[in-house]
Formats: C-alpha cells, sequence, structure tokens
C-alpha cells in the first residue's frame, strides 16, 4: 500500500452545467499529489458508483449549485454501501444553503467544502481523509 497515491473521483450529478468549480478542484488536488478520476457534468448515480468502484477511489468528491445535494448525496451513499463500497469517503462542494452542511453530515459526508473554501484546505483535508481511512 505503501506508495499508492489517493485517487479521487469527482463528478456532478444530474443537468447542472456549474463546473468551473469542479474543474478548479481537480486540478489543485492533482497539483497536490492526488490522482483524480473527473467525470464531469451530467451524470447519474448508478455510473458515479461504478466509477468508484471500478477506478478503486478511496474519495468520491460530489459538486452542487442547483440544489437536490442531499437526495442526491444520500443516493450514492446508499448505493456505495449496497455495493460494499462504503468505505469510501464523501466530500461534496458547491453552492448550497448553509443548513445542508448539517444534513450532508448527517447522511455520512465527511467534508462539506462551500464558495471560498481554499485551495490549501481542500488538499489538505483530503490527504487528511485518506490517512484516516489508512489508520
Amino acid at each position: 500500500m505503501e506508495g499508492k497515491k489517493i485517487r479521487v473521483v469527482i463528478a456532478k450529478i444530474g443537468p447542472d452545467d456549474h463546473y468551473v468549480g469542479m474543474e478548479c478542484v481537480a486540478q489543485w488536488l492533482r497539483e497536490g499529489g492526488i490522482e483524480v478520476v473527473y467525470l464531469g457534468t451530467n451524470q447519474r448515480v448508478d455510473g458515479v458508483v461504478k466509477a468508484v468502484i471500478e477506478e478503486d477511489a478511496d474519495v468520491l468528491g460530489l459538486s452542487f449549485h442547483c440544489r437536490g445535494e442531499i437526495e442526491m448525496t444520500n443516493r450514492v451513499i446508499t448505493r456505495l454501501r449496497e455495493e460494499n463500497a462504503g468505505d469510501v469517503r464523501v466530500i461534496v462542494g458547491g453552492v448550497m444553503p448553509h443548513e445542508s452542511v448539517s444534513k450532508l453530515k448527517e447522511i455520512g459526508v465527511s467534508i462539506v467544502f462551500l464558495p471560498g473554501s481554499s485551495m490549501t484546505d481542500i488538499v489538505n483535508c483530503v490527504k487528511t481523509l485518506y490517512a484516516e481511512e489508512k489508520e
């Protein structure tokens, strides 16, 4: 396991074409030495879960801009558990009401990043999640 790069799958579920923030995060993670599988926008829950499993991802990053973050994330986490991939850490970012943060954490999201999150914070949090998973 030593020397393995952290692998993150990044996706946006549904018909939300706001992709710039997601692309920035993907680039920041790459610059931080993290391997990124970028699925892009307009993904479906089952496709994202399948990619996470096929890519042997350590972390799944979901981006939301047009609501639905709680329902869609809950569906993804449920499907990951059904596929015996419930150990994959899920992080969520995007534009959403502050009250969504606590609800997302209740359903199993590790970290939520809102607008203004720094590159350093995002990269360090992903590395910390990976380290905690390996302990």
